[in-house]
């Protein structure tokens, strides 16, 4: 079985495998997570072609539209800021998700969020400071500023999101809580414990 150190050197050397897996590990949870709030919810997915459009993926849901950047980030690494283009984040619905993933196995621990409604433009990013290239450097020797990119702390993002929290995040319209005006408790009636109570005094105790 390979080691933590191991596993840090390959995750280096094969970057691009680790983000494709945990973009499809996102996208499937995303899914997942829509169909058991309504079979009808269909989550359309583009890849952006474009390397400096600021954006990795654009989510739909209905009429709602999501510019989406994907930051990651392993279990032994707390990132201090995420580096995101101004012109992305000045797009309606623009966001940025980091993803929290075990070096061990790569799968997804949790998410967190920095961005608006589906329609909103992110937080203004503008007064952060620039961001700096990790691989040009000038004739000095220092490492180029990006100019027109910010770095904006990670504390500025969501805690620690499930699954089932992002979605509400991206996409509120489809929250649990108000589709089609079931209450959520109503739903859990098929689910009551085999203690001898109906499903209606379950309802009512959870009420409680």
């Amino acid at each position: 079985m390979p080691d933590i150190e191991s596993r840090l050197t390959a995750a280096q050397h094969r970057s691009s495998y680790v983000e494709s897996v945990l973009r499809h590990s996102l996208i499937g949870e995303l899914g997942s997570e829509l169909w058991k709030r309504s079979a009808e919810a269909t989550l359309q997915v583009f890849n952006s072609e474009v390397d400096d459009a600021g954006f990795d993926l654009v989510l739909k849901v209905g009429s709602a539209i999501r510019y989406v950047q994907l930051k990651q980030a392993h279990n032994g690494k707390k990132p201090q800021h995420c580096s995101i283009r101004l012109a992305f984040s000045e797009l309606p619905g623009s966001c940025v998700i980091l993803i929290a993933y075990s070096i061990k196995s790569l799968s997804i621990s949790g998410y967190r969020f920095f961005g608006r409604d589906a329609d909103e433009p992110m937080d203004s990013i503008d007064t952060h400071k620039p961001s700096k290239s990790t691989v040009k450097k000038n004739i000095g020797g220092k490492k180029q500023i990006r100019q027109n990119y910010r770095d904006v702390p990670v504390t500025r993002f969501s805690k620690s999101l499930s699954a089932s929290e992002l979605v509400d995040r991206l996409f509120p319209a489809t929250s649990a809580q108000q589709q089609d005006g079931v209450d959520p408790l109503l739903a859990l009636i098929g689910t009551w414990p085999s203690n001898g109570e109906t499903a209606d005094e379950y309802v009512e105790n959870l009420r409680k």
